[in-house]
């Protein structure tokens, strides 16, 4: 393979620290939630305002988005039609664009491939997973924001405040009163409640006190102030709990979520760029051209009302059920 892809950073300032809310403004550009490209339902029925959302993903490298493994080896499970192309990917993932002061565009990215850790060698001594809960997925996209990484584990410390965002409950949370009403990741912020096995160790993980739900995996972990992602959200911690009433046992999630440290992402990185498929094809457009070449209903800013483009329902097939 030839040399390394030219890519798009977020915007990271080394000279200042910024506050979370200039921080999060440009974080959330890069993060896109992981989502089925076909939805059962009956016959002539439309397509969803948003479609069922798998896990939340965020781009790594042009063309490249970070997410867990569980979320990874989900894809090939979900709905596609018999007669659609072998090579086509039943999800894709969506993109929240801003386009002017009034106005997001969803902007779907379609999947080329996926990529999975097959074998890790910590070099040393290792208390965690034999294979980190840390998967990649293709899209064909360039010109992406690409996030930074801060891959000095020795960064993370007990008691830092970080902060995170993705897709909790997935789309439920985007169509809470019955519709769409909500565009783009939700944010959370916490400590790092403790580095695991111990401090002063090499972190084979980390906790977050947030409470974290489905749809959430694969969320980026980041410093508020720098921008700089610290590690990817893999899982939450649940306790039983009895309903009131007829005393049913069920899971509440916890405030202990767990995080992989960003090291893990970046020798990720480096071994899919090695892959001899990993170039991507001649006739990827930039994802300016993307939003370019998608018919517009955005607003002027003069009107009260906003307008939504929603672009990711040209991208979203109807399956009937049987």
């Amino acid at each position: 393979m030839g040399g390394s892809l030219p890519v798009t950073p977020v915007r990271r300032c080394t000279s200042k620290f910024m506050d979370l809310i200039e921080t999060y403004s440009n974080i959330r550009k890069s993060i896109v939630a992981i989502v089925r490209k076909y939805e059962m339902g009956a016959e002539g029925d439309p397509p969803p305002e948003i479609p069922f959302i798998l896990g939340t993903g965020f781009i790594v490298d042009d063309g490249l988005v970070a997410t867990n493994d569980h979320i990874v080896k989900r894809i090939d499970s979900q709905p596609k039609p018999p007669n659609a192309p072998a090579e086509e990917w039943p999800v894709m993932c969506l993109m929240f664009i801003e386009m002017n002061e009034c106005d997001f565009a969803i902007v779907p990215l379609n999947v080329l491939g996926k990529m999975i850790i097959t074998a890790h060698d910590p070099q040393g001594a290792w208390y965690g997973d034999n294979i980190p809960d840390l998967g990649f997925i293709r899209v064909k996209a360039k010109g992406m924001p690409v996030l930074p990484l801060q891959t000095d584990w020795h960064v993370l410390q007990e008691g830092m405040e970080l902060a995170t965002a993705g897709f909790p409950m997935g789309r439920d949370t985007l169509t809470a009163p019955g519709y769409l009403h909500h565009f783009g990741p939700t944010l959370q912020k916490g400590i790092l409640s403790a580095l695991l096995p111990f401090p002063k160790s090499r972190p084979h993980a980390f906790i977050l006190n947030v409470v974290s739900q489905g749809g959430q995996s694969g969320s980026p972990i980041f410093h508020p102030e720098t921008g700089e992602v610290v590690g990817i959200l893999y899982a939450g911690l649940e306790e039983p709990a009895l309903t009131k009433e007829i005393k049913d046992v069920y899971l509440k999630p916890t405030a202990i979520t767990y995080g992989l440290p960003a090291g893990l992402i970046q020798s990720g990185i480096e071994t899919a760029r090695k892959l001899p498929d990993y170039p991507l094809p001649e006739d990827t457009l930039s994802l300016q051209q993307m939003i370019e070449s998608y018919p517009r209903n955005i607003s002027d800013g003069k009107n009260s009302k906003t307008f939504i483009t929603k672009l990711s329902q040209q991208s979203i097939s109807i399956l009937q059920k049987k």
